[in-house]
């Protein structure tokens, strides 16, 4: 994970792309940092923040606009 999602400040903008090709691409400031050919990767980073249980209520919320 730290090889595709470097250390990042304030500011910087993560966006992380799940393909229909199992492949996750990471990018970071709209530079592509990596990808990762694994199809439960993205699933796995994914519910870090978005799974309904995760223990980041505050940004899953944010980032789902509630």
């Amino acid at each position: 994970m730290k090889k595709i999602i470097p250390n990042v400040q304030p500011g910087d903008q993560i966006v992380i792309f799940c393909s229909d090709t199992n492949r996750t691409i990471a990018y970071l400031n709209d530079s592509s940092t990596g990808e990762v050919e694994d199809p439960s990767f993205c699933a796995a980073v994914m519910s870090v923040w978005l799974h309904p249980q995760t223990k980041h209520q505050g940004m899953r919320k944010s980032l789902l606009g509630q």
